[in-house]
C-alpha cells in the first residue's frame, strides 16, 4: 500500500510540474487542497536538500535539480523558467506571455507596455511591474534575472 501511496505522489506531482490545474488534481488523485499544498512543499525541501547536496559534492546535475526545484515551487513546465523568475508571475501569467510569444525576459525588453497589458492576467499594474524589474534586474530568489535561459 505504501508503494501505491508513493506512485500517487510521483504522479501527483509530475502533472503538477505539467500545469495541470489545482482543482483537476484534487479531483483526478482524491485528495484536500491542502494535501497537494504539503506535497508540493514536501517536495520543494527534497529537492532543496538535494540541490546543496549536488553542490556540496560538485555533481554535475546542480543546475538540473535547481531547475526541477524552481518547477515544482511554481507549478510549470521547463519552457516557463526564465518568466516564473520575475516577480508576481506564476504559472498562470507565464503561460499567457509564452502563449503571446514572449518566451524569456528578453522577448519583454521590446514590447511596449500597453500591448503587455492587453494580455489576459497581465493588467496595467503587472505591466509596469514586469518592466520595472527589467529594466531595474530586481532579484527574486536570490537569482539575478537573466535575459535568456536555454
Amino acid at each position: 500500500e505504501w508503494f501505491l501511496s508513493d506512485l500517487k505522489t510521483a504522479f501527483l506531482l509530475e502533472d503538477w510540474i505539467n500545469e495541470t490545474p489545482y482543482d483537476a488534481l484534487v479531483q483526478k488523485y482524491n485528495i484536500w487542497p491542502g494535501d497537494v499544498h504539503t506535497i508540493v512543499e514536501m517536495a520543494e525541501w527534497l529537492l532543496h536538500a538535494a540541490r546543496e547536496y549536488a553542490r556540496m559534492y560538485n555533481f554535475s546535475s546542480v543546475s538540473d535539480v535547481g531547475d526541477l526545484l524552481i518547477r515544482v515551487q511554481n507549478g510549470c513546465k521547463e519552457e516557463l523558467l526564465n518568466l516564473v523568475s520575475l516577480k508576481g508571475i506564476g504559472r498562470v501569467r507565464a503561460r499567457a506571455l509564452y502563449r503571446e510569444g514572449f518566451k524569456t525576459i528578453n522577448d519583454l525588453r521590446t514590447v511596449p507596455l500597453e500591448r503587455l497589458a492587453k494580455i489576459k492576467g497581465i493588467g496595467t499594474a503587472v505591466a509596469k511591474n514586469i518592466k520595472q524589474q527589467i529594466g531595474e534586474g530586481i532579484m527574486r530568489g536570490n537569482r539575478q534575472l537573466r535575459g535568456s535561459r536555454r
